[in-house]
């Protein structure tokens, strides 16, 4: 088992959730089945998102999110009730984006590029704008 680092970690408590985030290096971060991703995406760092009961006895949904090239790292979370919205920043012009978002695609020239993500708090399905 690899420790999981999650340098930078946020925490909400919303209805009967309670929702982490945080960046992991580990290959085996406990996931749930219809997440984003159940496997490490690849690169050095991914975002991981976790939401478990009040009681912290189930793990409701977690996943693995960013892409398969580098460094993705997690800045922070809001929870709505029905929504986790994550905010954090990536080098990647590979970073997983809806369409229909703002911004479909990585829009500067620079080195790091900021995203937020909205996942559905039941499942963590994503809809992601760079």
């Amino acid at each position: 088992v690899q420790t999981c680092a999650l340098p930078i970690l946020d925490l909400d408590v919303v209805g009967n959730y309670v929702v982490l985030g945080g960046t992991t290096e580990s290959l085996d971060y406990p996931t749930t089945a219809g997440s984003f991703s159940q496997v490490f995406l690849g690169g050095v760092t991914d975002v991981v998102l976790s939401v478990l009961n009040l009681e912290l006895t189930n793990l409701q949904a977690s996943t693995y999110f960013g892409d398969n090239l580098n460094y993705d790292k997690f800045g922070a979370l809001y929870t709505d009730g029905s929504h986790v919205y994550v905010v954090g920043w990536t080098p990647d012009a590979d970073f997983p984006v809806t369409s229909g978002v703002f911004q479909e695609s990585k829009g500067g020239d620079g080195t790091y590029e900021g995203f937020i993500s909205k996942f559905n708090i039941g499942t963590l399905v994503q809809k992601a704008t760079s």
